[in-house]
């Protein structure tokens, strides 16, 4: 019973690949052998998906991909928090590596093989039969430590031993230098004091042996030029005891991991430059070509078609690679053709080309001429690569008239413009009357073939003749592009092609197309100018990108200068000997920063017509291009503000920025989403734009333009202004959208804040001066006229360190006592340590280590009494989209000026605010 149930039982591998054709393949041939698979184009859903209760039977992964890439999946999978998959085997596919490379990978992943992309499928099935079998287990990472702390040592071992490591312990020098001569180590974790010398001289030795080990050095000494020292002859890390064992695991890991990067850092580079220059040559011949090209492999599953098989046959390259038997007819001629293909994958030669018929996504038969040949690899055929011709009409042609009208037909179906046919070896030449033209010869001039060879230069003459014969003798169909005089003596360009068609039975001459491409290869000449071009343009647009960098930095030097001296102001009497050098800083700093702006002014120039309007009337008019323009999945909301300060800048501008921000949103969203476009008011003081250089003094309308989309990191969001920068798809973006909208706020005197995470949208505030009425400046007599002050303890909590201190300033401006905390693991320990009431907490409400509202359940154990105030640069209804509010929280939005800060804390105290 046990023996049919091993017979009957179907092996599960699971496929992860994010290369979709890939991913496709590898699933067909495991399939094919009669392998269940699970297949996934991300390692998140991979690991989402597994079931510790019935794993599968092999992994089959990437390396590179987003998300978790394959280094992470396999780490994650040999990890004693997911013991259920320790044992399962890996076996890694990647175009990266190879040779000894790809071994010390395997080892390093704790995998079980390695195969380079593309896979041959015969050796790809036989190291998963072989894996499956339990033939190939994993090459265990070897561990050297040396420490004569026998028990510190012992936990070392055993938490190595935990992550499937193989472990020596070395009590001195001696000893670790006789296993290291012994047996081969990945990694040596080295102790500092030794009985019999300093470990440093160990690592010498062992890196002088073996380049490739991974050294950590470890002391009790907390000299910092010690760690210098050592980083300088080779250690990959140092470690101050005590320390956990399982941070020097993972300092391990990635240390193997870092160098294994390091190691194929050239090859990386080189190879993606090898596959840009391919993948522009071949996209050059796609798009030129009228012809549909493809690959397949040795089981004739389709891996490549160009995008003329959509004008072809009416569908796109990915839908007939999947239905490409439902597109073929049952013509006899087509079993004939397959038999031809099978000929050229088993003897690994070029075969003669041959007809099919196929049929149009419309139910209308095609008929197109293959040509393909076979790529060998070790003696055997690993693909075949081809080109369909359409020759449906000239297949009608010779149906009704095959003998008056074949060299025409042919002709015809081949070119637009000119026709010829040849032989070699007769000295045979013949033309149709567009060759005639193109040459500039009269029609009742017949050449000979030696004769026609005197219009190309004498340089090709040889090339082509020797295409011709190969054509005829081999069926191998060619292209070429040569340089003519015609009989009038003007130089032109033309494509010149040849095929050898198979009449009965043998090849009597070479037909083909002569085309006048001048015009092709003038515009070809014109687009590498034209890129010169842009090169020169992009090159200016960084020099002046560099000077409102430099001038950016430096007015942000200016401004704190210009900040605390008004600061000061406030703070000194006006009879004050100080107060008037004060204000002789304050006009130095503000002439300097006439200067500046000067210098800004080259980087951005722009001719506009600015008027004074209301912002809502303008993006109320745009609202139903808005909703064409981002598509019917998307919700746009519209939140305009009432009593809507009045702006003065150029209309078509804020067409720009709204119609930019839009698209940018758009884009962002996966599938159904939201738009939010809001207007308002905002008043800045001197307190808050002391901490932000790019904010001046003032009243402010303010356009807020926010989505529910895939969010940016920290390093996303702080390269988005800069010219050409994009994350989109090549084709897809120019880069220069935000770089615009950037470049139009600045020309008018406004500031953009951007508050984004991954997941979690992104909301764009842009800020215009308001028109009609001047900026009021601080009294110095009075600096906060009117403000609500107080006296209690309050805890702030915020991971922004200049937000902290700006919020902790207002504060103690105000009158009250503050803690200050920067994580909300810090909140929480002050909470518990501190020995007064603290009456009030005010936090951010996206924080890493945990959210706000997560915060306030943790503080609520510990005091139960105090009351929150939660800040966020994100709008309340996006913060409520991703569930971080609940209804009745206090919240203050981010940026907010000291009036309003103290307004808010004010009547949260007072229990007046919901």
């Amino acid at each position: 019973m046990t023996q049919t149930r091993r017979d009957n039982y179907r092996p599960t591998a699971m496929v992860v690949n994010d290369d979709i054709t890939q991913l496709n393949i590898l699933s067909g041939l495991l399939r094919k052998d009669g392998i269940r698979v699970q297949s996934f184009d991300s390692a998140d859903d991979a690991m989402a998906a597994m079931d510790r209760g019935c794993p599968p039977d092999l992994i089959v992964t990437d390396l590179y991909m987003p998300g978790i890439d394959g280094w992470r999946f396999c780490r994650l999978l040999r990890s004693p928090e997911n013991a259920a998959f320790n044992q399962i085997p890996i076996l890694i596919i990647s175009a990266t590596f190879a040779g000894e490379e790809a071994a010390r990978i395997t080892a390093d992943l704790g995998a079980n093989a390695f195969l380079s992309s593309p896979v041959d499928g015969k050796r790809f099935i036989e190291s998963v039969k072989s894996l499956l079998s339990g033939e190939r287990p994993r090459e265990q990472l070897r561990v050297l430590i040396v420490e004569d702390n026998i028990t510190a040592a012992g936990l070392l071992m055993k938490s190595f031993e935990q992550h499937g490591y193989h472990v020596k312990i070395a009590t001195g020098m001696e000893q670790a230098a006789d296993a290291f001569k012994r047996e081969s180590f990945d990694v040596a974790v080295i102790d500092y004091h030794l009985p019999d010398g300093n470990g440093d001289e160990l690592l010498a030795q062992f890196r002088n042996a073996r380049p490739d080990v991974v050294c950590i050095m470890m002391t009790t000494d907390p000299s910092p030029e010690l760690a210098i020292a050592w980083m300088r002859q080779g250690a990959a890390a140092y470690l101050k005891k005590p320390f956990e064992p399982e941070y020097l695991i993972e300092l391990s890991t990635r240390a193997r991991r870092e160098r294994s990067l390091l190691r194929v850092q050239d090859l990386l580079e080189e190879k993606t430059r090898q596959l840009q220059e391919r993948d522009q040559q071949l996209r050059n011949v796609l798009e030129n070509s009228t012809n549909v090209f493809y690959t397949h492999t040795p089981e004739h599953v389709l891996t490549y078609l160009s995008p003329r098989i959509e004008v072809l046959l009416g569908c796109r390259p990915e839908e007939a690679m999947v239905e490409w038997t439902k597109l073929t007819t049952d013509n006899p001629a087509n079993t004939e053709g397959l038999a031809i293909t099978q000929k050229a994958i088993d003897t690994g030669l070029p075969q003669p080309p041959y007809l099919l018929e196929l049929m149009h996504k419309t139910g209308r038969h095609v008929w197109v001429e293959i040509n393909e040949a076979p790529v060998v690899e070790n003696g055997s055929t690993v693909a075949i690569v081809g080109s369909l011709t359409d020759i449906t009409e000239r297949k009608q042609a010779e149906d009704a008239r095959r003998e008056a009208g074949r060299f025409a037909m042919e002709t015809q179906c081949i070119a637009r413009v000119g026709g010829w046919k040849a032989n070699p070896h007769t000295d045979y030449l013949e033309w149709t009357e567009g060759i005639y033209e193109i040459v500039e010869e009269s029609s009742e001039y017949r050449p000979s073939l030696a004769e026609g060879m005197k219009y190309f230069l004498p340089q090709d003459i040889p090339v082509i003749l020797s295409k011709l014969a190969g054509c005829l003798s081999t069926g191998e169909p060619f292209t070429l592009e040569t340089e003519i005089i015609t009989a009038k003596g003007r130089q032109l360009w033309a494509e010149l092609r040849g095929i050898a068609p198979v009449v009965d039975g043998e090849r009597s001459a070479v037909i083909g197309t002569f085309q006048d491409i001048t015009d092709r290869k003038q515009a070809e000449e014109e687009k590498v100018r034209l890129q010169e071009q842009l090169l020169q343009a992009q090159k200016m647009e960084a020099i002046g990108q560099l000077a409102g960098g430099v001038a950016h930095d430096f007015n942000n030097m200016l401004n704190i200068i210009i900040g605390y001296t008004q600061m000061a102001l406030i703070k000194t009497e006006p009879s004050s000997p100080v107060n008037s050098n004060l204000k002789e800083i304050l006009n130095a700093a503000q002439r300097s920063a006439d200067l500046v702006r000067q210098l800004l002014a080259f980087a951005r120039k722009q001719t506009i017509a600015p008027k004074v309007m209301d912002l809502n009337d303008i993006v109320a008019g745009m609202l139903n291009m808005l909703r064409r323009l981002i598509g019917e999945q998307i919700d746009l909301l519209w939140m305009p503000a009432t009593d809507l300060w009045q702006v003065k800048m150029d209309p078509t501008q804020v067409d720009q920025i709204v119609a930019n921000l839009a698209v940018n949103a758009r884009d962002s969203i996966s599938g159904a989403g939201k738009i939010t476009i809001e207007t308002g008011r905002a008043e800045f003081d001197e307190t808050y734009c002391t901490q932000y250089a790019d904010f001046a003094v003032g009243q402010y309308v303010m356009l807020e333009i926010s989505d529910n989309g895939n969010g940016m990191d920290k390093d996303t969001k702080n390269k988005i202004f800069e010219p050409f920068f994009t994350t989109k798809e090549i084709g897809k973006g120019t880069g220069m959208g935000l770089a615009t909208v950037y470049g139009i706020v600045k020309q008018n005197k406004g500031f953009i804040n951007v508050e984004s995470e991954p997941g979690k949208g992104a909301t764009f505030k842009i800020y215009l001066p308001r028109f009609g009425k001047e900026e009021t400046a601080i009294n110095g007599s009075a600096p906060y006229p009117g403000l609500l002050t107080g006296t209690e303890t309050v805890l702030l909590v915020e991971d922004d360190k200049a937000l902290l201190n700006m919020a902790k300033m207002m504060l103690e401006e105000l009158g009250y006592k503050v803690l200050t905390a920067g994580t909300p693991g810090e909140a929480i320990r002050l909470a518990g340590e501190y020995s007064s009431d603290i009456r009030l907490v005010v936090t951010d409400v996206v924080m890493p280590e945990m959210s706000g509202r997560d915060l306030q359940k943790r503080l609520k154990v510990i005091r139960p009494g105090m009351k929150y105030l939660f800040m966020s640069g994100y709008t309340a209804n996006v913060i409520a989209h991703h569930g971080i509010l609940y209804e009745g929280v206090n919240f203050i939005q981010k940026p907010f000026s000291m009036n309003v800060f103290a307004t808010k804390v004010r009547e949260v105290l007072a229990g007046r605010m919901n």
